[in-house]
């Protein structure tokens, strides 16, 4: 159930918001011949903009059940539309930085042009090296292992249990953070539907927009520690196991394929040491 309030008298008290807005008949003529789309549902990210705490007094209303505040930017409100496409701007905006290896249609044509553009740093790294395959390769690693684990043969139906999967991934503690990814991004934990069926027992800590910020920079920079020294305490145990190879001249050896296709051989050779 959603209360729907009528905003009507309040808007004209408040200074309004002079974010610029998108105008719909632009972003139609910009779309023009295009063949490829993207719809992006953010009908529940509406009511994620945390109000302060003085301003949700002024959002009071009365129903059969009693008074209540939002403690939410709700719909309705006159700068509801500029705040939302603020917020929107800041997920969706331009990038600051990417990473990538060096490939020709990453290093050459159009997009290295379309990233001096738009400002945006380009920085270059080796193929298969952690900076570029590291963490996120891994996070891709445990959602596939999820996949397979539910796909019970109907391979090409894989698709169809990718947003189980990344939701499942979203929702669970990761061991190395002491977070969910869900909570890092929002500075709260998600709600289930266990949770809109049953009891709340332990009431949801709300906080300011400074407060909910706040909390979420320190639970970012705890999780980049305490992913530092995960990744420190695997180097050491992978270093003590590790053995030291000597190669003399006249030895076969292969090399690692530096960009192995997924059916084709990923070492090469032998090859013969001549130095």
């Amino acid at each position: 159930m959603r209360y729907v309030l009528d905003l009507r008298r309040f808007n004209p008290n408040v200074i309004k918001n002079t974010y610029p807005l998108p105008i719909p008949q632009d972003q139609f003529d910009r779309l023009h011949g295009a063949r490829w789309f993207i719809s992006l549902d953010a009908v529940q990210e509406f009511l994620q903009r945390m109000l302060d705490a003085k301003s949700r007094l002024k959002m009071a209303f009365t129903t059969p059940d009693g008074k209540f505040c939002m403690n939410r930017l709700p719909f309705g409100f006159r700068n509801s539309p500029g705040e939302f496409q603020n917020m929107m701007d800041d997920i969706l905006g331009t990038l600051r930085e990417i990473v990538t290896d060096g490939g020709s249609h990453f290093a050459h044509g159009e997009f290295p042009l379309w990233l001096k553009s738009k400002g945006i740093k380009h920085i270059i790294v080796m193929p298969n090296s952690p900076q570029s395959m590291g963490i996120v390769e891994r996070q891709n690693k445990t959602i596939k292992t999820f996949i397979k684990k539910c796909i019970n043969k109907e391979y090409n139906k894989w698709d169809s249990l990718l947003p189980l999967a990344v939701r499942a991934h979203n929702f669970h503690v990761n061991e190395g953070t002491n977070y969910s990814p869900y909570f890092l991004f929002h500075g709260r934990e998600p709600l289930t539907r266990l949770d809109l069926i049953t009891p709340v027992l332990i009431p949801h800590e709300m906080n300011s927009p400074e407060e909910q910020a706040q909390k979420v920079q320190k639970a970012t920079e705890k999780a980049v520690v305490l992913t530092t020294q995960q990744q420190k305490h695997r180097d050491a145990i992978f270093n003590a196991k590790r053995k030291e190879h000597i190669y003399l001249q006249g030895d076969l050896v292969k090399l690692k394929a530096q960009d192995p296709h997924q059916l084709g051989p990923k070492w090469l050779g032998p090859y013969e040491i001549v130095k």
